[in-house]
């Protein structure tokens, strides 16, 4: 639920953004995506499809309702300064 819910606010933002701008925020975006539960499913879908292969991931939160904008808008926030990667640059 977490995932479509960033996915779907990042086509309403990025509709008409220029394309460094889109990249930008893409990369950032997925940057977010790779911390484990309940900051981001992403991981849990992996383990549950590519990994135990049981098919059966434990979301948390378990719906879209109980995930809050302020949870979405995170995903947008930017990088920490002592990332590994750090920013974008392009």
């Amino acid at each position: 639920p977490t995932s479509v819910k960033v996915t779907l606010e990042a086509f309403r933002r990025h509709y008409r953004s220029p394309l460094k701008e889109a990249i930008i925020m893409e990369y950032r975006i997925s940057q977010w995506f790779m911390r484990l539960q309940p900051n981001s499913d992403f991981c849990e879908g992996i383990r549950a499809v590519l990994v135990d292969k049981d098919n059966k991931p434990l979301w948390a939160p378990a719906s879209f309702e109980d995930v809050s904008e302020q949870k979405v808008e995170g995903f947008f926030a930017p990088l920490c300064a002592n990332h590994a990667c750090g920013e974008l640059q392009i």
